[in-house]
């Protein structure tokens, strides 16, 4: 049971890790899985220099989507970069852009919340389609929903994100610096 909703994005980490440490890195990357928002919280408060955060949830149910929400009315930086780079990695690995999507009611727990409201960019990554949104969370998600070939293009596609996003200039990832907007304490 929640193989989808709690497992698929976890079990990417050691797959990515492994891919990106044969190669020295520019930035540094946290792998982390969290258990809620409490989860989040630890993390944040753990690493309080963190420039952005790429989340996954619910992998393998199709084609890779994703989502950003905005701290403020218009996107800043750092979510426009983190959103330019996801794009071109699909460009590079010749597979169609993933759409923008809003997670429904499938998304109990926003682990990018608390991020978000410490002015830092967050995207989430997932499969979920209307398709598929009765999925997650349910008695009917076991491993067996999780298709091989679509998990393989996630990875594949989240292999060259992350590369992407290692290329991006210290300086251009910086927090975001807008006087509140979208910030809660």
């Amino acid at each position: 049971m929640s193989a989808i909703d709690n497992w698929s994005g976890a079990i990417m980490l050691p797959f990515l890790y492994h891919a990106l440490a044969a190669v020295p890195r520019r930035h540094t990357f946290v792998f982390a899985a969290v258990d809620g928002e409490a989860g989040s919280k630890a993390l944040l408060h753990s690493v309080p220099s963190a420039k952005a955060v790429v989340a996954f949830e619910a992998l393998g149910l199709g084609p890779p989507c994703f989502y950003i929400h905005h701290n403020g009315s218009v996107p800043s930086y750092t979510e426009t970069m983190l959103q330019s780079a996801l794009l071109r990695a699909a460009d590079v690995i010749g597979k169609p852009e993933p759409e923008a999507s809003i997670p429904g009611s499938w998304f109990r727990i926003d682990d990018t919340r608390q991020y978000r409201y410490a002015g830092i960019a967050a995207i989430l990554l997932h499969s979920v389609s209307g398709a598929t949104k009765h999925l997650p969370g349910s008695a009917n998600d076991t491993p067996d929903k999780i298709g091989s070939d679509a998990y393989f293009d996630s990875y594949n596609l989240l292999c060259y994100y992350m590369v992407g996003l290692d290329q991006i200039p210290s300086q251009q990832l910086a927090p975001d610096q807008r006087s509140g907007a979208g910030r809660r304490r």
